[in-house]
């Protein structure tokens, strides 16, 4: 798969590589398939975005959830954090 998009224009940064990119995004794929999809059941939602009023604020607090999902037999919002994680 990583070979078909290889070619695919990106900006990195000056320390980045394209197989650096790949070896982390692997680990991150294989971390999620070895600690989280074991534990999810059915997927209602992904990637749903939200916004709701918070009392002093001008603005909305808007984000986006990254899953709804059973998770250990409850209906759980599940945010992954990928920053570091590989």
């Amino acid at each position: 798969m990583w070979a078909i998009i290889k070619d695919i224009p990106l900006g990195y940064k000056k320390r980045e590589s394209w197989e650096e990119l790949r070896t982390s995004g692997t680990a991150l794929l294989a971390k999620f398939v070895a600690e989280e999809l074991p534990v999810l059941g059915t997927i209602s939602t992904v990637e749903k975005r939200f916004e709701f009023s918070v009392t002093l604020l001008d603005q909305p607090f808007v984000g986006v959830i990254d899953l709804i999902a059973e998770r250990n037999r409850k209906r759980t919002v599940v945010d992954f954090k990928t920053a570091g994680a590989s």
